[in-house]
């Protein structure tokens, strides 16, 4: 069974702007780095009228529970592809995000949204963990699930600073 979760967010600029950012790879390498990963590599390309983010951060197992760390190996990579759709006429913009690890049983998928909000724009993401191994599927997803919302707010926190200046 897979674990729901959902996280939104909002950031003081419009959404044209905040769409920069998100399609700046120095961004992406920083936010990756303000996660702990331990090599980050962007690339941000056009697909029809999609925007696609990639984005792979190679990530240490140091400090996990040694059960994960014989399951994992001593890093992993995690690979997060968004992909936005053309913006509307307000600049809001829908899309998908799909994360996965590097040859393992785990994904995350779901929709993406920006659109105008608060004092600026709204950012959400929602979508489902999932784990196919048998008998511990359901507690990797549990334990996944808090990783993945820990790096939203890490997005979160560098999306302010880089919109800071």
């Amino acid at each position: 069974m897979a674990k729901h979760i959902e996280h939104s967010w909002t950031l003081p600029a419009d959404p044209a702007t905040v769409f920069t950012m998100l399609t700046d790879e120095s961004f992406q390498h920083a936010t990756g780095d303000a996660t702990g990963a331990v090599a980050v590599t962007a690339a941000v390309t056009q697909d029809g009228s999609d925007t696609v983010i990639d984005t792979v951060r190679t990530m240490s197992t140091d400090g996990a529970p040694s059960a994960f760390k014989a399951m994992v190996g001593d890093q992993l990579d995690v690979v997060i592809q968004q992909r936005w759709g053309a913006a509307a006429a307000d600049g809001s913009r829908t899309g998908t995000t799909r994360i996965e690890v590097r040859d393992k049983p785990v994904s995350f998928e779901g929709p993406c949204s920006l659109k105008p909000g608060g004092d600026g724009s709204e950012l959400s993401l929602s979508g489902d963990v999932r784990c196919s191994m048998p008998f511990v599927g359901g507690r990797i997803e549990g334990a996944v699930a808090p990783a993945l919302l820990h790096g939203f707010k890490v997005e979160e926190k560098q999306g302010r600073a880089y919109l800071a200046g």
